[in-house]
């Protein structure tokens, strides 16, 4: 048998929630290593049901595989564990809002500094450098700016789900970061323009009209 595609690689995964894990959990699918960093309070989508044995299986479908880590980036002792894995990793994944991890010290000119070679990938609402980088931008927002809830509403009678559509956006318009960042780059995704270009597209997917 051959081995996967990403078979070696290293990735520490900072994100929460569905974009972010969704991205890393097919990381880990094609054969990373992938390692989660949680808050003590834990992942948000912990919380999404339903729930199996206490387990809720939202958190399961998109971590399946992941290594988890629970640590709190306020703490010296803390950072300096994900300091570490920083260090080793071919890959860092994260979904914050900008600037967030640049304020414990891991942003990616920190990352790169004794990391050269690393691939940085942020995801977020409204992109790094925008008026908007700090407006929330959980699914429901992101579908009502864009347009995307009025075509979920008409068609809903034929249950397409405006968050697998998202999903499909995500990863039609996410780049490839080895292609493009021959050297170390920051590789940086917007959720809104990629949700906006598949509303004004040929939407609704042939499986909802």
């Amino acid at each position: 048998m051959s081995a996967a595609p990403l078979e070696g690689l290293r990735v520490v995964d900072f994100t929460r929630v569905l974009a972010g894990p969704h991205c890393t959990k097919a990381s880990r699918d094609l054969g990373a290593h992938v390692t989660k960093i949680e808050p003590p309070a834990g992942d948000l989508g912990r919380f999404g049901l339903p729930y199996v044995n206490g387990i809720g299986l939202y958190y399961v479908q998109q971590n399946a595989g992941k290594r988890n880590l629970s640590l709190d980036l306020n703490f010296a002792e803390g950072r300096e564990i994900v300091r570490r894995l920083c260090n080793s990793a071919d890959i860092i994944v994260e979904n914050f809002r900008p600037g967030t991890l640049a304020r414990f010290g891991f942003g990616y000119d920190d990352v790169k500094a004794s990391n050269p070679e690393i691939i940085y990938v942020s995801l977020s609402g409204f992109g790094q450098s925008t008026s908007w980088r700090n407006r929330p931008a959980f699914a429901p927002t992101v579908q009502a700016e864009t347009g995307l809830t009025a075509i979920v509403r008409i068609i809903s009678v034929r249950r397409c789900r405006n968050r697998a559509v998202t999903q499909a956006a995500m990863q039609t318009f996410t780049p490839d970061c080895r292609e493009s960042s021959p050297s170390s780059q920051p590789c940086n995704t917007a959720i809104v323009p990629a949700k906006a270009n598949t509303s004004t597209s040929r939407w609704p997917p042939r499986c909802c009209r």
